[in-house]
């Protein structure tokens, strides 16, 4: 999981105009690479993207991509965020989900909107997979998914674990919650 991953943002250090996925497609031979960009755009007739990527040789089941919220706060500045969703098929775990994102820096109010839908979807996920959808095997999109209570969410938080962010990613719900890792390493529970 890859944050800060840029297509034609040659401002930014270390991108020099160039496509950023395709050279991790390059560096990464036997891994699928997804990408989804929090930003999206067109400059001088070129288009720019910003955003997450996720690398695995795991089989993938299915991807999602989420875009966060972006509630207006014009004393920063800020740019809008995504949440990317690979549900991996594991021979030993079976499917897990991993998310990954980069949650805003300056904006406090919409760093906080961002953790809390990240507990939501982490929510709404484990509670479809704990109700599926009717089976449907025609081909259509309406055919099955793989869906999973078991998920890895990694990211760039921008809080601390102090922080009322944080507890608002991990905050319970019906049908579990997200453990922070390093709590539940350390014994901190």
């Amino acid at each position: 999981c890859l944050q800060e991953i840029a297509v034609n943002f040659p401002r930014l250090r270390g991108n020099a105009g160039g496509d950023q996925p395709a050279r991790l497609r390059e560096l990464l031979p036997g891994f699928d690479v997804l990408f989804a960009p929090a930003v999206d755009e067109w400059k001088g007739g070129q288009r720019r993207q910003f955003g997450n990527v996720i690398a695995t040789r795991l089989p993938i089941a299915q991807v999602r991509q989420h875009a966060l919220p972006y509630p207006p706060d014009p004393r920063a500045q800020t740019m809008p965020r995504v949440c990317l969703v690979a549900t991996v098929v594991d021979h030993r775990l079976g499917p897990v989900r991993v998310m990954t994102t980069h949650l805003e820096y300056f904006s406090k109010e919409q760093r906080m909107a961002q953790a809390r839908a990240l507990r939501d979807l982490h929510a709404e996920y484990c509670a479809v997979a704990a109700a599926p959808p009717q089976p449907c095997d025609d081909g259509s999109p309406f055919e099955t998914k793989v869906h999973t209570a078991n998920a890895v969410l990694c990211g760039d938080f921008n809080h601390a674990p102090h922080e009322p962010e944080h507890a608002a990613i991990t905050q319970p719900f019906a049908h579990g919650r997200l453990w922070d890792s390093w709590t539940l390493r350390e014994g901190l529970r």
